[in-house]
């Protein structure tokens, strides 16, 4: 067999019927030490490669985690590998030469071609070099297809268009691809682009200067070459609209950026497709894929072929953070680094295996998105525009049925939890509303990190009104300030003395941290706990009773961890 070592060519993998899923993987090879892979035959052997590259990546990982001190990755010995029939892949075991330790790993998969005489055996499949190539644009084409015709819970009737919409002209590109502003009530199906947030300003947008000329015509040439992608897949995919947020919102306009931002939740939730992309220089170019190893593989009643061990898992590494717009889209063609997916309610669909998945956990369980929010927060602050997206999130809360309601940014379940968040970087103006109550995660621009929920909670929620006003049965205890200092992130971290004084005992007290907001005015502050360790720094607002938002405090060594704290106040929190 080509590309491998003669060690290698008599290695061999078995199908067996009989196969029960709690077998242990067969031993298919043994190595000493690393040494053994280095060889000049090993060298030569694309397994015997592959397999050093991920010893020494996998123990790269590992290092800090198993092994204080250090050690040589030349260390490793007592390599394993065996094939795991269940999960279709090669698991690898190593040991440390200098360490009691022993850890393991799985190679990318095994995979084989659709008219491979095994292909029943492994529902791994090749993954594209050229993304944009007429094969690949029909397996898309068949993805959306299936959709649409076989999935009855998957959208499919035409929606009234957006305010403006990028006509792309025929499949052709024989018309000019403008800017179409439809009649009102104009129904049609269309695109939209998501393009993974970055800290850049789009290059190309719509001004209000632009608007009339692209009205007529956009030329393909001056736009960034993903925008260029995204317009020639919704020709190839038989589509005349896309909508692209930097081309279709006027971007100089205050009033018709706030208006296009209200309506952007029903533009991604209407839509028949979102293309999502993650990057800026394309995604229909060629894709750079590891070297892949071949063996030898039997199947029953004689067949027999070439499977292939991946070099990389496919789509590790493409994970996009997840956004607002990709939980709203019914459908979503997602171009990655290493392979392109399909999503819909129904199903999911990947390059690299034969059949249908099940679909993403927060198309079909709105519970997922639920008990994940304050992670999507966090990765939806981290967006520049996030401040100005806020219509975007709330269409999203609207459309999310469980059992709970919205307040604010936050669901009322999980209060008073998800009172315990922090900007990253707290130099972050605040913001200017009125309306947005101090508590909520919204009241400060900036990306936002949540505390991990905590079993230990010493503040319950009585009320919430509609104007934000928060009612919590808790302590307040007073903390002294001590010296600032400046961390290299340029946000500013106070130490504090905190002490809650129950009955006359010091039950919590000790030194910890206190992370303010940008609204703090450098005026007296009291912590009001949350969890034995956890709280908010609060200022009086001249209200009886009344608070307001100013940081949050965590204590880093206590007294007994907060037992017996006893919530003995009532604070309305504004």
């Amino acid at each position: 067999m080509p590309g491998l070592c003669n060690k290698c060519q008599t290695v061999e993998l078995h199908y067996r019927s009989e196969y029960r899923r709690d077998e242990k993987p067969v031993i298919i090879k043994q190595y000493g030490s690393l040494a053994e892979l280095k060889t000049p035959a090993g060298s030569n052997c694309s397994f015997c490669s592959l397999l050093l590259r991920s010893c020494r990546s996998d123990y790269a990982t590992r290092i800090p985690v198993f092994v204080k001190g250090g050690v040589d990755p030349e260390d490793l010995t007592k390599i394993i590998c065996r094939y795991n029939q269940g999960v279709s892949n090669i698991e690898v075991q190593y040991s440390f030469r200098k360490a009691l330790q022993t850890t393991h790993f799985r190679l990318g998969g095994l995979y084989t071609h659709g008219d491979s005489s095994i292909a029943q055996y492994i529902p791994g499949r090749p993954i594209s070099e050229e993304p944009g190539s007429e094969e690949d644009f029909q397996l898309y084409e068949d993805w959306t297809q299936e959709c649409e015709e076989n999935h009855p819970r998957c959208q499919k009737a035409e929606t009234l268009l957006p305010t403006r919409v990028i006509d792309v002209g025929s499949p052709d590109g024989s018309q000019k691809v403008h800017l179409f502003v439809p009649e009102k009530g104009f129904k049609g199906r269309y695109l939209t682009l998501l393009l993974t947030p970055t800290k850049t300003t789009p290059t190309h947008v719509l001004t209000a200067s632009k608007l009339s000329q692209s009205q007529k015509s956009i030329s393909l040439s001056t736009l960034p070459l993903t925008l260029q992608d995204a317009i020639t897949t919704t020709r190839r995919l038989g589509h005349r609209y896309i909508y692209i947020p930097s081309l279709c919102i006027i971007q100089d306009s205050p009033s018709d950026r706030a208006a296009e931002m209200r309506k952007l939740g029903d533009v991604y939730a209407n839509s028949c497709l979102t293309i999502s992309v993650g990057e800026d220089d394309g995604f229909l170019g060629s894709r750079t894929l590891g070297e892949d190893a071949p063996l030898l593989f039997y199947g029953i009643n004689g067949s027999k072929g070439r499977v292939y061990i991946r070099s990389e898992i496919p789509g590790e590494g493409d994970e996009d953070a997840m956004t607002p717009e990709h939980y709203l889209s019914p459908r979503i063609l997602s171009f990655g680094k290493s392979q392109t997916t399909f999503f819909c309610p129904s199903a999911s669909y990947q390059e690299s295996l034969a059949h249908p998945q099940p679909p993403p956990s927060h198309h079909s369980n709105p519970e997922t998105l639920h008990s994940n929010w304050t992670q999507m927060i966090s990765d939806f602050t981290a967006h520049p525009d996030a401040q100005e997206r806020l219509p975007l999130l709330n269409g999203l809360a609207e459309r999310v049925e469980v059992d709970d309601s919205y307040h604010f940014g936050h669901w009322r379940s999980q209060l008073p939890g998800s009172l315990l968040w922090n900007t990253v970087d707290s130099t972050s103006p605040a913001s200017t509303s009125t309306s947005i109550p101090s508590w909520s995660w919204p009241s400060t621009p900036g990306e936002i990190h949540f505390e991990p929920p905590s079993s230990k909670n010493y503040c319950t929620l009585h009320s919430l009104t509609p104007s934000g006003t928060i009612s919590l049965q808790t302590h307040l205890a007073p903390l002294t300030l001590l010296s600032p200092k400046t961390k290299k992130s340029n946000s500013v971290s106070w130490a504090c003395e905190g002490q809650i004084m129950i009955e006359g005992t010091s039950v919590m007290m000790g030194k910890g941290t206190v992370r303010f907001d940008s609204s703090w005015n450098g005026q007296p502050v009291m912590g009001l706990v949350v969890t034995g360790v956890s709280g908010l720094v609060v200022q009086r607002t001249g209200e009886k009773d009344g608070w307001r938002r100013v940081g949050r405090y965590r204590v880093s060594k206590t007294g007994e961890g907060g037992e017996g704290v006893r919530r003995d106040r009532v604070v309305l929190l504004v």
